[in-house]
């Protein structure tokens, strides 16, 4: 790869010798992607949480191959001769929750920026199919039975479902003046993509709404939906 990651328990930097990108997080040690392979990621579990969300390499494994069934060493799809499904999936979920750029993941992992693109197009969806299947409305007899201690202690116990707009940032269109305008949010000042959502007093997600450009107002969207 054309960079170097850094690795410390505060987090990550990494060195992209052609254009000088980095994180803010300095650290000491040095490691490539051939280097952070199952074993080195067994022995790190805190940079399994900060990477990718899991507490270990053991979950994020149960997770993958009871979700899609593959293997761990099945060829990836959009760059099977250097990563697996494994990888890309792993790839996919650093680039979701830190939005590390494309450029980034291609550097990292040692494929072409269109190798990198493809990968996000496969997986991306992929993970929205399953956060999506775990969206339901429970019964009222769920969220009484569920409902926190602290809630009904306040006078909250009669609360069924709470809502919250998240803004996701998203790279600014430039060609359609129109779509650009619209995506500049006021909540966060850049371009972004807003969803709504509600759960339960116990933190259950009920309700989660498509995403709308940055612009709309939340109580607009709770209106349309």
């Amino acid at each position: 790869p054309a960079g170097i990651i850094h690795h410390s328990g505060s987090g990550l930097i990494f060195d992209l010798k052609a254009s000088n990108a980095s994180t803010q997080t300095p650290a000491p040690r040095g490691f490539t992607f051939a280097r952070m392979d199952a074993e080195y990621l067994i022995e790190h579990p805190a940079l399994m949480h900060d990477l990718y969300g899991f507490r270990s390499y053991e979950q994020a494994e149960a997770f993958f191959l009871e979700t899609w069934g593959l293997e761990l060493d099945e060829p990836g799809q959009a760059c099977p001769k250097v990563l697996t499904a494994f990888d890309e999936y792993l790839l996919t979920l650093w680039r979701m929750r830190q939005r590390q750029s494309i450029d980034f993941l291609s550097h990292f992992a040692g494929i072409s920026a269109g190798g990198a693109s493809e990968m996000c197009k496969e997986w991306i969806p992929r993970f929205g199919r399953v956060g999506r299947s775990w969206v339901w409305l429970p019964s009222m007899e769920y969220v009484e039975r569920s409902m926190p201690k602290s809630f009904v202690q306040s006078g909250m116990g009669s609360v069924a479902l709470i809502g919250d707009a998240t803004d996701i940032l998203t790279e600014t269109v430039r060609k359609m003046i129109s779509v650009r305008n619209q995506q500049r949010s006021d909540k966060s000042k850049h371009s972004a993509a807003m969803g709504l959502s509600w759960c339960t007093p116990s933190g259950w997600t009920a309700i989660a709404s498509d995403l709308v450009l940055g612009r709309t107002s939340e109580y607009n969207a709770a209106v349309a939906l």
